[in-house]
């Protein structure tokens, strides 16, 4: 409980109070200059108000506390005071004199802010520069980690049980809240900020729209998108082939997409910086782009006996980028399995890139990679991808008979199929049905893949359904920069 003295003040009346209480929890009952005191017995006044300069000396800690102008209870410094460093004591060089009382700024590295003082001066510095949406989600992050560090450490907010901790935490995230529609209010009309449990589709029908930014948390809807837009997430800047990112587990910093995504229309389709999982196949039918980039795929739910993660169903021509991404572990269900990774019936324009991405051994039970259709004179790069497992993890099967030029640099895998080495190695080449009319026009460039078997590396089959090798019809496949003769297999790959 707390009280109020004799000698302090008029208790009937609002003025410099002085104050004892018996406990720091009896701290934050105290009066303030907008918030009147909580009673505590017949010895407190239920309406008192106090002015700054009022003090109030603490038995359990044997410290003095004084209101500040700021309207927070602080320790009183002394005018022995330390120099604010980690243990010792408050430097009373930081308490000005305003207006009759003291307010307090924090000048030394571990000198307390008060709550005032944060509010302040939380958007000065870094969180000033809110251009370039990308990094508005990580922003806002990085905010809340402040925010809660600096509610958990205001000097007047010491919380010693569960309920006091739930109520600076609800304070923290209504401060990040506040913050968010603030963010809104200086980005481009173009540019939609969502937290969790805020609608995608509602902000994409907006077609001022152009980019929406995701907050850390999952967003449920199915997406169907038909224009040009960009989704960018906490992690837009931070790759996920390498590093923390690079696993199965799903960090509380993640921006989660779990509902499937179709992608139409003559569009240009940035994914960025988010983790799909459950429900979330992408599938795509449009002209135009589409870009998946610094991105974790996890935990995807089959829907079909086969299922793949991204899925093309049209031939349409598309310029396709796939980069420093994960490409996580999946489960067979009762409906099926993820049976191809990447299933890529679009025509790939020149300069399309599946590079620079991490595969899990259990991502899916055949091939990762299928290219089915390539723009005539197309060159698509397939570089330095690292499968932990891999027997075939790239399918080259091009239809027609287009001039171009695959490029497999600087793969590596970890172990291979060496029950059945028919089956082993990086790539493997087979005709789509009898749509494939030709490989001659086509050179694969394998150089410098990074594996420890002494197993084949790729090798040429085709099925009783399959258009069938002949020397003429085979492509030229360089590897390290020879050219070699291809040989072929009786062996079944599915």
């Amino acid at each position: 409980m707390y009280s109020i003295t004799k000698t302090g003040g008029n208790v009937n009346s609002s003025g410099i109070l002085e104050l004892i209480a018996d406990t720091v929890q009896d701290i934050q009952n105290l009066p303030h200059i907008t918030t009147p005191g909580k009673s505590q017995d017949t010895n407190t006044k239920e309406k008192q108000y106090a002015l700054p300069g009022s003090t109030c000396y603490c038995v359990e800690n044997n410290n003095t506390y004084i209101l500040t102008n700021a309207d927070t209870w602080v320790i009183k410094p002394s005018a022995t005071s330390g120099s604010g460093s980690e243990g010792g004591t408050v430097d009373l060089s930081n308490y000005l004199a305003k207006d009759n009382a003291m307010e307090y700024v924090p000048t030394a590295d571990y000198n307390p802010a008060t709550k005032k003082y944060v509010d302040d001066n939380k958007f000065s510095g870094k969180y000033s520069d809110l251009s370039g949406a990308p990094t508005i989600p990580s922003k806002v992050s990085e905010l809340e980690n402040d925010l809660a560090y600096s509610t958990e450490n205001y000097v007047d907010e010491k919380y010693e049980t569960a309920d006091e901790t739930l109520t600076g935490f609800a304070k923290s995230m209504n401060e990040l809240s506040q913050t968010v529609e603030m963010l809104r209010k200086n980005l481009s009309s173009t540019t939609a900020v969502l937290v969790p449990g805020e609608s995608i589709v509602d902000k994409y029908a907006d077609e001022s729209i152009n980019t929406i930014a995701l907050i850390p948390g999952t967003f449920s809807n199915q997406l169907d998108l038909t224009r040009s837009i960009k989704l960018t997430g906490y992690n837009s800047d931070v790759v996920a082939n390498t590093g923390d990112r690079c696993s199965d587990v799903i960090g509380k910093n993640e921006s989660i997409i779990n509902g499937a995504i179709n992608i139409s229309g003559n569009s240009d389709v940035v994914l960025e910086g988010l983790t799909f999982t459950e429900n979330a196949l992408i599938e795509i039918e449009n002209n135009g782009s589409l870009t998946l980039t610094n991105c974790k795929i996890v935990n995807i739910t089959p829907n079909a006996a086969k299922t793949f993660i991204v899925k093309s169903t049209q031939s349409n021509p598309i310029k396709l980028t796939i980069e420093n991404c994960y490409f996580g572990s999946n489960t067979t269900t009762s409906t099926g399995n993820v049976y191809n990774g990447l299933e890529l019936n679009c025509t790939l324009k020149d300069g399309s890139s599946i590079s620079n991405n991490y595969c899990a051994a259990a991502v899916c039970t055949h091939n990762m990679i299928n290219i089915y259709a390539v723009e005539e004179g197309a060159t698509i790069y397939i570089n330095n991808n690292h499968f932990e497992y891999s027997a075939n993890a790239i399918r080259i099967g091009i239809k027609g008979e287009p001039t171009c030029t695959i490029v497999c640099d600087g793969n590596a895998y970890d172990a291979t199929d060496t029950t059945y080495p028919d089956y082993a190695g990086l790539l493997l080449v087979q005709p789509y049905g009898k749509q494939t009319a030709s490989f001659a026009n086509c050179t694969i460039k394998i150089n410098n893949t990074i594996h420890s078997d002494d197993e084949q590396l790729y090798y040429l089959y085709a099925g009783a359904g399959d258009m069938l090798f002949t020397d003429s019809n085979k492509p030229t496949i360089i590897v390290n920069g020879i050219t070699e003769v291809q040989p072929t297999q009786d062996s079944i790959q599915e």
